[in-house]
């Protein structure tokens, strides 16, 4: 599989994140991991924690000053918690072979000392700890060398693809882009009970239907490959079969930049594309787009819809929304290929508080397309054919769709 390298910037998050799902995807059923705890990386067994915090140092070398700031702070740690913790530095820095790195208390010590304003200083001195105390807590860390940036990835890839029974495709292309959105979403919640969690579940995440093309995603493999990305997964999917009902989830968002493409003429291209008279055949179910908007901006949507002749179902929602009428077939005719030359409506159309409000009753989705940053299971059920996509411009969308 080809990976794209990330930018400098981002690779020691990337970096992180993979350590954090290889470190799930071995752990026993035993183990509780917390992401951002006490380091990056938190091992829970029943008798003790393992706190691991990761360092990818592409730019420097194997110096004492590159890896004193996290000893210092582990030691701070020990110091306060002399009991039932392990530490790991786990870092990886250029021509440096993978090992398990001794550190005794004379290096111990020369780490510890340092210039700082111009003065010389002994952080074990200036603290009061003793030699005791730095061989005790020398028996409870070590430094790990880890592998590369590419190596690491490739590690990953090879563990999800031994866990889930997968292709390599599958493997990058759902399992992995996946295990990403699992972790960044749990390291950003304040609570830190809430960034707690098991390898069962991630495999459950990682096992549900749902297709999540997040922040992370698009910074990994950059916009041109991000969406040629999701097409070959939608292709290779099947999922815009013209038999499907295909649903499209449009936020505010993807209106207020001033786009080349109007949303009119998305609608448009998605008619054409999908349910377009003298070639469309009878079995064909126009998309629903649910517009997370103000209704005034969908008022004006319909306007431009009804003066390029694009007749549309929206169950009267701006009059008495009808459930009944917004889940009609729509009436056709055909010719003699079962092709469709007439039609009572191409596209449906719904504001998504009206499609919040009586989403029981509406016909069920066999594929949404999810263009907002908000959660989809506001308005979704968990476990159905679901991708959330990245992107906010009309462009992108229908290069993705169309």
């Amino acid at each position: 599989m080809q990976i794209r390298s990330a930018s400098d910037s981002l690779k020691g998050y990337f970096y992180q994140f993979d350590k954090t799902i290889l470190t799930l995807l071995f752990a026993d059923s035993t183990n509780i991991i917390t992401v951002e705890g006490i380091e990056d990386i938190d091992i829970a067994s029943p008798t003790l924690i393992t706190a691991i915090q990761c360092k990818y140092l592409e730019s420097r070398a194997f110096t004492n000053s590159a890896i004193r700031k996290p000893i210092l702070l582990m030691l701070d740690h020990y110091i306060n918690n002399p009991q039932g913790y392990n530490y790991n530095l786990y870092t990886y820095f250029p021509h440096e072979a993978t090992r398990k790195e001794t550190i005794d208390l004379d290096r111990l010590k020369d780490i510890l000392t340092y210039k700082e304003t111009g003065k010389h200083t002994a952080y074990y001195k200036d603290k009061s700890i003793s030699d005791e105390t730095l061989e005790k807590f020398l028996k409870c860390f070590q430094i790990q060398i880890g592998q590369s940036y590419d190596e690491q990835k490739q590690e990953v890839f090879k563990k999800i693809k031994e866990e889930f029974s997968c292709s390599d495709i599958e493997v990058e292309e759902i399992y992995y882009n996946k295990a990403l959105r699992f972790i960044s979403d749990l390291a950003v919640l304040h609570n830190a009970e809430k960034r707690k969690t098991t390898k069962q579940q991630l495999v459950n995440y990682l096992n549900c239907k749902e297709i999540l093309f997040n922040r992370w995603f698009f910074e990994l493999k950059g916009k041109e490959a991000y969406i040629k990305f999701i097409k070959r997964y939608v292709r290779a999917a099947s999922l815009l079969k013209t038999q499907k009902e295909k649903f499209l989830f449009l936020s505010d968002k993807n209106f207020n930049k001033a786009h080349s493409m109007q949303i009119d003429q998305l609608l448009k291209n998605i008619v054409d594309k999908y349910f377009r008279l003298n070639k469309s055949l009878s079995d064909t179910k126009p998309w629903t787009v649910i517009f997370d908007i103000e209704q005034k901006k969908l008022t004006d949507i319909k306007k431009a819809l009804v003066k390029a002749n694009i007749k549309f179902n929206d169950g009267y929602e701006e009059i008495e929304f009808n459930k009944d009428i917004f889940n009609e077939r729509p009436v056709i005719n055909t010719n003699k290929s079962d092709k469709i030359i007439n039609t009572s409506f191409f596209i449906k159309i719904i504001l998504a508080e009206t499609y919040k409000k009586h989403k029981k009753s509406i016909v069920n989705e066999d594929i949404v397309f999810f263009c907002s940053t908000k959660s989809p299971h506001d308005y979704f059920e968990k476990n159905i054919n679901l991708i959330q996509i990245s992107m906010t411009s009309l462009e992108d969308i229908n290069d993705i769709i169309n």
